[in-house]
Formats: structure tokens, sequence, C-alpha cells
């Protein structure tokens, strides 16, 4: 069912989607020119989109939560697969 090559497989798409749902966060983050009257200065500052706390909140479901939690059981359940199917093929070779 596992094989080395099926779980280097499978860890290297689930960083790869891990990857691609954290893009959006640095998004939200822009840098704008700001204008200061008074002064008469114009300087570089960071501001937000208007749906920075959207985002966050889909990312710290899904990268926080969903993906990590899929991720620790995919790498335990090959870990026992591979575990077991290691036991199995020595067992055989000592038969």
């Amino acid at each position: 069912m596992f094989t080395k090559s099926r779980v280097v497989i499978i860890l290297c798409v689930l960083f790869c989607v891990n990857l691609a749902l954290s893009v959006p966060v640095p998004t939200v983050y822009r840098l704008t020119w700001v204008e200061n009257p008074k002064t008469n200065v114009t300087y570089r500052s960071i501001t937000f989109t208007y749906n920075i706390r959207e985002i966050f909140k889909i990312n710290d479901i899904l990268n926080r939560n969903i993906i990590t939690w899929v991720a620790y059981i995919t790498v335990v359940t090959c870990v026992v697969i591979l575990a077991s199917k290691l036991q199995a093929a020595s067992r055989f070779r000592r038969s």
C-alpha cells in the first residue's frame, strides 16, 4: 500500500498544499505612500487590506488546525504501515 516513494510524494504534496495555503497571509500587507499635509512630507507606510480578519481566520483554521492534523495523521499512518511491512518482510526472510 505505502512504499517509500509514495510516502515521499504524499509528504511533498502536503508540504506544497500547506505552502499554497500560506501564500495569502503576506498579501494582506501593502506598502503605500502616505502624505502628511502639515509637514509636506510623503513617506512609505504599511497598510492592510480590508479583509485581513477573514484571511487570518481562514489561515488559522486551515494551516494551524486542519493541515497540521492531516499531515500528522498521514505521517503516523505511513510510519506504522512501513514498520509493519518491514517487520513482515523481516519475518519472511528469516523463515
